[in-house]
């Protein structure tokens, strides 16, 4: 007759070895869970873990360990599979969205063609200071460049989009002519200036942008946005003379951050 060992239990079936030296013999159990892969087995591991948590390992014994399952919101993925012949392979992580303060500029310029702003730096805080410009005929005021916002995003974050608030007021009619982003004194992505909206004659914040709203701005990354020289571009125009006066400037990044 012909004689198999079962591999990996440890163990020889009576039931086909009966005539060879004594040996130890395997449990009904051990024969049960090699047959059906009991407790995890080649079936998937236990359900991940919620936000936050770590996902469950995966099953043991039978032939093959069960795999761990995914984390979800930034958990850890569960542990391999203790299998009596190979575990299976640990869960992936589960990723999480997060968002930044809303962050300030404190490096200020005043650049490009048109009517320049005075008192720079007063657009950092809302307090009724006011950066302001005042366009004495039809056009545009120079650019009032604002970085060093001091983001913080972590290394290794996908970078999702950003939002942004201007606290300010005009006389007369005045409107957007630019609100974008610049890096390294070079303006890129989208302009997101509200060009039909006329600017109120009190303060009022108005909101630009999105949690995914990447402003048309190719391959983000913590690194780009992280330095000094990633700012906010802002000017306005008007048809008559006006003014404009901001009293606060500020943004925030949404990003995603993932476990391996």
């Amino acid at each position: 007759m012909t004689h198999r060992a079962r591999a990996g239990l440890g163990c020889i079936d009576l039931r086909t070895f009966a005539l060879l030296l004594p040996v130890v013999a395997c449990s009904s159990r051990d024969l049960g869970e090699y047959a059906t892969g009991a407790e995890g087995g080649t079936d998937a591991g236990a359900a991940g873990g919620s936000s936050g948590g770590a996902a469950a390992s995966g099953g043991v014994a039978g032939l093959d360990g069960g795999a761990g399952a995914g984390g979800s919101s930034g958990a850890q993925g569960g542990g391999a599979g203790a299998g009596a012949v190979d575990g299976g392979s640990g869960g992936s992580g589960g990723c999480a969205t997060k968002s930044t303060a809303w962050k300030k500029p404190s490096n200020f310029a005043s650049k490009s063609a048109g009517t320049p702003w005075a008192s720079l730096a007063l657009a950092q805080s809302s307090d009724d200071a006011y950066a302001s410009v005042n366009l004495t005929a039809p056009g545009s005021s120079q650019v009032l460049a604002m970085g060093n916002f001091d983001l913080a995003v972590p290394s290794g974050a996908t970078v999702l989009g950003f939002e942004v608030q201007i606290e300010g007021s005009a006389t007369g009619e005045v409107v957007d002519d630019v609100v974008r982003f610049a890096m390294v004194s070079q303006a890129t992505g989208v302009n997101h200036a509200k060009e039909t909206q006329p600017w109120p004659a009190t303060d009022v914040v108005v909101n630009y942008g999105s949690a995914s709203d990447s402003w048309g701005i190719q391959d983000l990354s913590p690194t780009k946005i992280n330095v000094a020289e990633f700012e906010l571009w802002l000017a306005i125009k008007s048809n008559g003379s006006g003014g404009a006066r901001i009293d606060e400037v500020s943004i925030r990044a949404h990003y995603a951050t993932c476990m391996n």
